[in-house]
């Protein structure tokens, strides 16, 4: 019914702007006319494009369903980010530069000249985590995809709920939605829950509506989303369905056909008619004899009352569904790039093509997360005129986890990771008293080189701390490893002239043996030991070191 109103509504209106063109033109060619043209039916079109929603949603099913739920549960499970602007410019660096990384492709490049601020409390967060009564964030989240590839359209309310004295977002179908250009493109919006009977549309202006479209080349104001591309084949699919299910339905399937042995039977010539009660014995002794897991390979005894048993059954390959369902399938995923991998379908001949598969799957999920940020951006950035905000989800990310394992791996050997990092990355808790390993084995020979200068008071202690930090010690621990330092050394003491040389006016200095303090030969002796050491184990190193720190201090 609706297909045939549909074009009856189609006719209606190519003759009514038939009709408006003749006389607009009859009109402007100074014809006098009894009537004045009037547009043409301005609802008709409205109304096909509400009818073309609601088939679209009643696609939601079989492979259809299995794209986008694929879609739309990835983005979903993103987190919102919610940040103000302070309106400076600044260049990436640090931190910012890392979530950078995690930002989609559009939010990226705002925010990657201006310095901004990640807001943990905020009343937006509150708003994205929990939109309305009826929605969480995940269910938000996902309306919008599956509305966005079902329809091509997908809208966002904001208002303000009396009740709860907050402010509440909705992610409504398409059906209950529809713009209104005669103010202006998409100046107003006219909101209507179609299953609502007797109730008036609620207009909404441009502040309080968001809207992502997926364009049409053809019409700037009309929309293309991918199950319309599939139409045709959507239609094959259904047809092979539906001959799949009446297959089942009005087929026979017997496993095998027993032909009963010719006669005479009594008074019966040739092959008998059994009754009702005779098939239900005979059926029972096969089943009992013949048939079932039991019986395989048993043999079966052709007689008298049994001529031959012959299998009668179809397979798959002979009713030909397989033929097309594959081909089928690939045309409907393909539509809204999803392989069959991310179902679970269909593995890969390697990780790196696992990789490969789902990078261009989340490019896909992220292209939509994009225009989600972009509209909660543009829809909610502004609300308080004193600060702007920027609101984005995490973009999902392909990781080959082999790789992922061996490079934290290397990153902990070159010391550019914590332990702790590493154990978080593991899914280990946080090693509790903190006593973390800083210093690698290959860092030990090095440790021990500066030590030595110190003790040989080639360098000072300044220049020691700087050094170890610059191998990427911490500064607390660097300071702890040089200890305060070597004590300067004391002048040698005078020298008492012999008695019966106090009147000589100048005595030659007795040359005093050059030494080194106790003090230096203890720090030289460390030094020493612990280079000995350096090839120890790092538990072994750190434990001479800090002794050595305790004997200094």
């Amino acid at each position: 019914m609706g297909s045939a109103l549909t074009k009856a509504l189609r006719r209606t209106e190519a003759v009514a702007t038939a009709a408006y063109d003749h006389g607009a033109r009859r009109k402007a060619s100074g014809v006098s006319m009894d009537f004045a043209p009037t547009a043409p039916l301005a609802g008709v079109s409205g109304w096909q494009q509400q009818q073309v929603h609601a088939e679209r949603y009643n696609l939601m099913k079989e492979w259809v369903y299995s794209a986008i739920n694929a879609l739309a549960g990835e983005g979903a499970g993103q987190p919102p980010v919610v940040a103000r602007l302070t309106g400076t410019k600044a260049k990436p660096q640090g931190k910012k530069l890392c979530e950078l990384q995690r930002m989609t492709k559009t939010v990226r490049q705002k925010a990657a000249d201006v310095e901004y601020e990640i807001q943990a409390d905020h009343v937006l967060v509150e708003l994205l985590e929990h939109p309305n009564p009826m929605q969480e964030k995940w269910q938000f989240v996902y309306s919008f995809f599956a509305n966005l590839v079902l329809t091509g359209m997908a809208y966002v309310t904001l208002g303000y709920s009396k009740r709860l004295k907050k402010l509440e977002l909705y992610s409504l179908p398409s059906t209950w939605v529809k713009p209104n250009h005669e103010q202006g493109l998409f100046a107003q919006f006219a909101v209507k829950n179609p299953n609502a009977v007797g109730v008036e549309p609620v207009t909404l202006d441009r502040s309080q509506v968001g809207f992502a479209m997926l364009p049409n080349p053809g019409d700037p104001l009309a929309v293309l989303a991918p199950a319309s591309s599939q139409l045709r084949t959507l239609r094959i699919y259904e047809h092979m369905l539906n001959g799949q299910e009446s297959f089942m339905r009005n087929g026979a399937f017997p496993s095998v056909v027993v032909t009963m042995a010719q006669g005479p039977y009594q008074s019966i010539k040739g092959r008998p008619v059994l009754t009702n009660a005779q098939r239900r014995m005979i059926h029972h002794a096969l089943r009992q004899n013949v048939m079932g897991d039991m019986n395989q390979g048993t043999a079966f005894i052709v007689d008298g009352l049994i001529e031959d048993m012959k299998p009668f059954s179809l397979t798959n390959r002979e009713m030909g569904w397989d033929k097309t369902e594959d081909k089928i399938k690939t045309r409907i995923l393909s539509a809204f790039g999803v392989h069959s991998f991310i179902l679970g379908e269909f593995m890969p001949g390697s990780q790196a093509q696992a990789e490969i598969i789902e990078g261009r799957f989340y490019k896909r999920v992220n292209t939509y997360l994009d225009m989600l940020s972009t509209l909660l951006t543009n829809l909610l950035g502004s609300l308080d005129g004193n600060e702007k905000m920027l609101i984005w989800f995490e973009k999902c990310q392909a990781s080959n986890p082999e790789r992922r394992t061996s490079t934290f791996l290397s990153m902990r050997a070159a010391g550019d990771i914590g332990q702790n990092e590493l154990r978080a990355e593991m899914g280990l808790p946080p090693d509790e008293d903190l006593n973390q390993a800083v210093i690698q084995s290959s860092m030990m020979a090095g440790v021990a080189q500066v030590l030595t200068l110190l003790g040989q008071r080639a360098i000072q202690r300044e220049q020691a701390v700087a050094t170890l930090v610059g191998m990427g010690i911490p500064t607390e621990l660097a300071e702890k490893i040089a200890g305060k330092g070597l004590p300067e050394p004391l002048p040698p003491e005078p020298s008492i002239p012999p008695a019966g040389r106090e009147n000589h006016e100048e005595d030659e200095e007795e040359p005093e043996e050059e030494g080194i303090d106790e003090e230096t030969k203890k720090e030289l002796k460390t030094a020493n030991f612990l280079l000995a050491k350096a090839l120890e184990s790092p538990e072994q190193q750190a434990e001479q070191i800090l002794e050595s720190v305790e004997c200094r201090c």
